[in-house]
């Protein structure tokens, strides 16, 4: 696998200093707002974690695999945004 990087000839100061001021937005508004909806999915299901415990006595593995997940990603990108 052969890789080439192309440079740009002339960067923008104005440019440079915007991304590195703001640069960790172009990480961190992906991440929130896909957080938001992926935890409101894990709020649904933990509602029907619950359900599924109350009449079965067992927590499905799918979910709390999903949720475990979830809580890395989370802190992942807590720890990233410190």
């Amino acid at each position: 696998m052969k890789l080439t990087v192309t440079h740009q000839e002339r960067y923008s100061r104005s440019e440079l200093l915007l991304r590195s001021i703001f640069g960790f937005l172009y990480i961190a508004l992906p991440h929130a707002f896909l957080l938001f909806f992926v935890g409101l999915w894990g709020l649904i299901l933990n509602f029907v974690a619950f359900i599924t415990v109350v009449f079965t006595g067992e927590y499905p593995k799918s979910i709390f695999e999903f949720q475990v997940q979830l809580m890395r990603w989370r802190l992942r990108v807590k720890e990233a945004l410190k």
